[in-house]
């Protein structure tokens, strides 16, 4: 006989599992049931649009962190990742929109600072992903991914410097 959990915090627990093991089906899964018995829990929505953008899946993640932001629209992280999500779906002007809300919603948040370098890095916009990497080192100096996106920059700035 199977036994099924009753309540949705039991998925949350269970789907946060698998996707710290890296088994995106299978959280995704538990985060559909959770969503199914709690409608209204703006942080699942967002839980499983992250699977979603794990898996590449950059629309379904899109419409997973919607839905999260119109459950609860002050939370900066929501409005990082689906302007993450845009950028890695080709719309980066869209990204830069969100990732400017996450700003506003939290001026401290260097994880937002980054994606945006990111994606002003991929306009081409150099000077401005670069302010938004110091930005981002600024606030969190051990961030991995703004000091690489600042040095990559630096890089291929130099590396034309020298081809002209």
């Amino acid at each position: 006989m199977a036994w099924f959990f009753k309540s949705p915090d039991e998925y949350r627990i269970r789907g946060a599992e698998y996707a710290a093991k890296g088994q995106y089906d299978h959280a995704i899964i538990d985060f559909r049931t959770a969503i199914q018995l709690d409608p209204k829990d703006a942080t699942t929505f967002y839980n499983r649009g992250i699977m979603y953008a794990m898996k590449g899946q950059f629309a379904r993640a899109i419409t997973d962190f919607d839905e999260a932001i119109r459950l609860d629209p002050r939370q900066a992280v929501f409005f990082s990742d689906r302007g993450a999500a845009y950028v890695d779906n080709g719309n980066i002007d869209r990204g830069i929109a969100d990732l400017d809300v996450a700003i506003k919603l939290d001026p401290n948040y260097a994880l937002a600072y980054n994606n945006r370098g990111f994606a002003y890095a991929s306009k081409g916009q150099f000077n401005r992903a670069i302010a938004d990497y110091d930005e981002a080192i600024g606030l969190d100096p051990v961030l991995d991914r703004a000091i690489k996106g600042r040095a990559a920059i630096i890089a291929l700035r130099t590396r034309i410097s020298e081809m002209t």
